[in-house]
């Protein structure tokens, strides 16, 4: 008699396919066929104009966020702003001025807790259009500049970590062009 209870376990015990176990989420086929399939890392555009950026996208991150260059907050007219850089993988960089909508208090193990700013960008990815928060952060000694998370993912992108670039993009509306 099979005694593992394993959260969407693919396969059960003696060949057979399990259920959820209680309480979690059930995905058929018909839903993920809904989805797009991307890999962990695609083509995203940033901006109105946009700027093609290579994206890392993290199932493991809830809020996205962006690398920010000589980034500034600043208050105008007694609201809080940032302006800063986006330079993607080709040495391309679009500046960018925005209205801060949350501050965000981020805690990791073994660093000291801080406090960052959230703002609203447009973002598009495998066609896939929307107004995403990014937490401003310095990803420098990262590979990819933006780090998109589940906030965006859910409902809409099912990610392969096995491959990258799976998507054909069509996010070229108001791109900017080397």
């Amino acid at each position: 008699m099979c005694k593992f209870r394993l959260p969407f376990a693919v396969l059960a015990c003696m060949g057979g396919i399990a259920a959820p176990a209680s309480g979690q989420s059930e995905y058929t086929a018909q839903s993920n066929s809904e989805k797009v399939v991307a890999g962990w890392v695609e083509n995203g555009w940033i901006g109105s104009p946009a700027i093609k950026v290579k994206v890392k996208l993290d199932t493991g991150a809830r809020t996205s966020s962006i690398h920010a260059a000589r980034f500034r907050e600043y208050r105008r007219d007694g609201a809080r702003r940032v302006s800063f850089a986006l330079v993607n993988n080709d040495g391309m960089e679009l500046k960018f001025d925005r209205p801060v909508v949350r501050i965000t208090t981020i805690r990791r193990k073994g660093a000291e807790i801080s406090d960052r700013p959230v703002i609203l960008l447009e973002f598009c990815v495998a066609g896939i259009k929307s107004k995403v928060e990014f937490i401003m952060a310095d990803r420098s000694d990262l590979r990819y500049p933006v780090l998109i998370g589940r906030d965006f993912l859910a409902g809409k992108i099912l990610v392969d970590p096995a491959r990258t670039f799976q998507t054909s993009g069509h996010c070229t509306k108001n791109l900017i062009r080397p």
